[in-house]
């Protein structure tokens, strides 16, 4: 007898990157990373204070409540526009390894970026993405590596 395999509910387009969590020297307090146990929701945060220091701040959410920041400058402004791109654009973190020894909180991490393949230009989109990750200029943003993965189809 024949089976047929079940039909995913949901198919993605999924963009690895390794990167960093940024934040204040204060997020030291209300924060511990869980390397690899915890994944992390990333959201335009649109507080006064993170819109001082950037115009596209995305804040890396827990609990409700803002734990740190994806660097600032063109990596922010390139993800903020992904958020934005569609309803469904998700963007996470999870942690890889402690905090650095810096005067402020970073955290080395992996980011996640999902967009529905039912998305208008969906693989098109996650092309651009990825291309225009790999073309920020290190040297301009601190604490940055960038190593991207191969966009992949993934089903949940």
């Amino acid at each position: 007898m024949a089976r047929s395999m079940p039909q995913a509910k949901f198919a993605y387009y999924e963009l690895e990157f390794d990167s960093v969590i940024r934040g204040h020297h204060a997020s030291k307090e209300t924060w511990t990373p869980m390397p690899e146990e915890e994944i992390l929701e990333c959201q335009p945060d649109t507080s006064h204070q993170a819109q001082q220091k950037d115009d596209y701040a995305i804040g890396v959410w827990k609990n409700n409540a803002v734990v740190g920041h994806v660097p600032g400058g063109a990596m922010s402004k390139l993800l903020h526009q992904f958020l934005l791109s569609h309803k469904e654009a998700r963007l996470t973190a999870v942690p890889t390894h402690n905090r650095a020894y810096e005067v402020g909180l970073v955290v080395p991490c992996v980011y996640k970026a999902t967009l529905p393949r039912s998305a208008k230009l969906g693989k098109e989109n996650m092309e651009i993405l990825k291309q225009k990750l790999m073309e920020i200029d290190i040297a301009d943003e601190e604490y940055v590596t960038i190593a991207v993965s191969d966009i992949i189809n993934k089903m949940y």
